[in-house]
């Protein structure tokens, strides 16, 4: 489960920004221009990608105890969630919105987004071990 988690940071950016981006021109009838829009993915990749180096980290820090298998999925299943809706809302943005200019709130959003978007690890950890209780207890529904 460790190796697989150390994907997710290269698995991510090529997810959630080459292939949405790449998406996006073909959904908007617009070029993919990789020469000139090559720094701005680079910086994006990097900024989707640091959140799952910060799971990677928790996952190696907890891998010693069995019961914490479930906790670090949850994690990373709750990482996975928030980013993706994330991004998903970003890609939303450029498909629906109508007037010009760029959306700051958006931006500014994405950008700090390795900052908060670790804080749902808790979250997620505390439902996966919750999960893996109730399943192992015998008669529990």
């Amino acid at each position: 489960m460790l190796r697989f988690i150390w994907c997710l940071p290269l698995l991510i950016p090529l997810l959630v920004v080459w292939l949405g981006e790449y998406w996006l021109s073909v959904h908007l009838a617009r070029p993919f221009r990789l020469q000139e829009e090559m720094v701005p993915r680079i910086l994006q990749s990097v900024i989707a990608s640091i959140p799952f180096v910060v799971a990677a980290f928790y996952a190696r820090r907890r891998r010693r105890a069995n019961a914490a298998r479930a906790g670090v999925l949850g994690a990373v299943v709750a990482l996975l969630i928030g980013s993706l809706l994330l991004w998903g809302l970003y890609y939303a943005d450029a498909v629906f919105r109508r007037e010009g200019g760029a959306n700051i709130g958006l931006g500014i959003l994405l950008l700090f987004s390795p900052i908060y978007l670790p804080f749902l690890m808790p979250l997620g950890c505390r439902i996966g071990t919750t999960l893996a209780r109730k399943r192992s207890v015998p008669g529990a529904a």
